[in-house]
């Protein structure tokens, strides 16, 4: 495990980079202004992607790893999905746009074509990369993303190079890249593309039946971390999206690094049990992901006034703010993973829609008094009361939090790793 952490570490890290410049430089030329409406723009086509994920990036890894014989049939069912779910949900961000149209403020039609351009490869490209999770090939399924950023960062510079970007250049030149990584991802499962057909009667349903059990989950987790931008933008205006959207990147590339572990801990849960496996991985995540998140603090209000300038000096307080919720993210990621594997229990799936409904019904009483400062304050005691709830019940199962709470013996492990 420790080699697929290293590897999807490396690939993490140069994507992270890539969206990091891609960031800086649609952030310097737009301005706060712009980069909110480019950041609502793309927060809208991440929930539409998790809206249609139907929970096949935690199906398709589990059947892949389980029934290899399967897995060409997993591949095409999973084109054929993407077509599908992608129409119903530019279908549906059609008449929301025609419906309702302050839902979604700055955002134009043509705004909208580009972003909802890029939904079925994006979706595609998810249920993809779930079978190559699933055959444990840790570094094509990590160049997917490197391809994608890399392709996307290439294309704006040479944009820059030729005409002034605007707001539709950079969404064009995201969805070109999805579609670069969906050839890619599809390249790199030609083997099983190419091999014999095998008949699995019922795999969609089992496919989606298994992904029910944690799409609900999913979705709230993701409409939690996501939400609360669209709620700025839609109450407190493009600016200031601006720059909460800066503080937000910040705090996502960080999570990269729990996510790392998440992404290569799912198969060996899928083919293991008890907990043992979770708990010790979890102990040593709380050590490096609590100091990671505790040095970022300096290094944030040091790094976004120098990379993006002093337009954005409002970020690096949002960002202190939604700090405490971003420790409470990437501990949760290695609990959820657990729990997407072996069932979540329903008190905990009542925590995640509980702190969804009280995040978004605070923000909209809360943002036009307090401001964008509301955002990450409410954020943060959301993902915090989360955390406490699923800690709760992951030392039940473990017989206490003795299981839970990390000691010299994980730091010693920590140390003679990082050697």
């Amino acid at each position: 495990m420790r080699l697929d952490v290293l590897i999807t570490a490396g690939g993490k890290a140069i994507f992270v980079l890539c969206v990091g410049l891609l960031t800086i430089i649609v952030a310097r030329e737009l301005g706060p202004s712009g980069q909110g409406v480019f950041a609502a723009a793309y927060s809208l086509s991440l929930i539409l992607v998790q809206v249609g994920s139907l929970g096949l990036q935690v199906s398709n890894p589990f059947f892949a790893a389980r029934d290899a014989q399967a897995q060409r049939a997993i591949v095409l069912h999973s084109l054929r999905l993407a077509v599908v779910v992608s129409a119903v949900l530019c279908a549906g961000a059609v008449a929301v746009k025609g419906l309702a149209p302050a839902a979604l403020p700055g955002i134009g039609w043509l705004e909208l074509a580009l972003t909802l351009a890029s939904m079925p490869a994006a979706l595609a490209t998810l249920y993809l990369q779930g079978v190559l999770l699933g055959q444990q090939r840790m570094i094509p399924y990590n160049l997917v993303e490197v391809v994608q950023a890399v392709s996307s960062l290439i294309a704006l510079l040479v944009a820059l190079a030729i005409v002034d970007i605007g707001i539709d250049t950079v969404l064009l030149v995201i969805a070109s890249g999805r579609y670069v990584a969906l050839a890619f991802a599809v390249y790199s499962l030609r083997e099983v593309l190419l091999g014999p057909a095998v008949r699995r009667p019922g795999l969609v349903r089992s496919l989606l039946v298994h992904g029910t059990k944690v799409y609900v989950v999913s979705f709230v987790v993701f409409m939690l971390v996501r939400l609360d931008l669209l709620l700025v933008n839609a109450l407190t205006g493009a600016a200031d999206a601006g720059q909460y959207s800066i503080a937000a990147y910040i705090a996502e590339g960080l999570v990269v690094i729990p996510i790392v572990i998440g992404i290569n801990l799912l198969p060996r849960i899928a083919t293991s049990a008890g907990t043992d496996t979770s708990a010790g991985v979890l102990r040593l995540v709380i050590v490096l992901w609590g100091a990671i998140c505790l040095l970022s603090a300096p290094g944030a209000a040091i790094g976004i006034p120098l990379l993006f300038g002093g337009s954005y000096d409002e970020a690096v307080a949002l960002y202190l703010w939604l700090l405490p919720g971003t420790l409470a993210v990437g501990l949760l990621n290695s609990l959820t993973v657990h729990y997407y594997v072996r069932g979540y229990p329903p008190a905990l799936m009542a925590a995640w829609v509980a702190a969804l409904v009280g995040n978004v019904a605070l923000n909209i009483v809360l943002l036009p008094k307090w401001g964008v400062v509301a955002a990450p304050i409410l954020s943060s005691v959301a993902y915090s009361l989360v955390l406490v709830a699923h800690l709760h019940a992951f030392a039940g199962e473990t017989g206490g939090y003795r299981a839970v709470l990390p000691g010299m013996a994980d730091l010693r492990v920590l140390v003679r790793r990082g050697r």
